[in-house]
């Protein structure tokens, strides 16, 4: 019942840490792939921007008229006319 529940397991990766987060994030997006909450709050743990890009891009697969991923693509951007 919990594993399809978006705000118990956004709390369960805060309350871990950062490792332990995206082993549970990424149990999440298994369960809930429509959930943009919780493909933003994935891509907050990752450390570098390659990575950050991965996971907004994979985000994007899954939820292709979000204009909150498209939001933060854009400004993942180093280069304004990219």
């Amino acid at each position: 019942m919990f594993e399809k529940n978006e705000d118990v397991l956004l709390e369960a990766a805060r309350l871990n840490n950062p490792e332990s987060a995206r082993t549970i994030l990424a149990n999440a997006v298994q369960h809930l792939p429509q959930s943009v909450k919780i493909w933003l709050h994935a891509v907050k743990l990752e450390t570098d921007a390659k990575g950050q890009k991965q996971v907004l891009r994979r985000a994007l697969e899954f939820v292709p008229n979000s204009v909150k991923l498209w939001k933060a693509v854009v400004n993942m951007e180093e280069n304004p006319a990219d």
